[in-house]
């Protein structure tokens, strides 16, 4: 027994309060596993689909930003640019 193993503050179990709370890992993770983990992070592009008035692309079930229609009729009113 070394004298990093005694206990001089009397305390039962020194060794548990200096602890961390929070788990830690015991072994660290592979490069495969990390990549293989971070495969599907990917930024994906958004779908778009075309606009049956205008025929601009916009996002899907969203009114179009051009015409502002959504379903065949007019829910935005949309300033034209001059």
């Amino acid at each position: 027994m070394g004298l990093t193993d005694r206990n001089f503050g009397g305390e039962k179990n020194a060794a548990k309060k200096e602890s961390n709370p929070m788990p830690n890992p015991k072994r660290r993770h592979s490069q495969k596993r990390t990549s293989t983990r971070r495969a599907h992070d990917a930024l994906k592009s958004h779908s778009l689909s075309e606009c049956p008035n205008c025929h601009e692309k916009k996002m899907p079930h969203r009114a179009c930003p051009k015409c502002g229609y959504y379903k065949g009729r007019e829910v935005l009113d949309v300033k034209e640019a001059s």
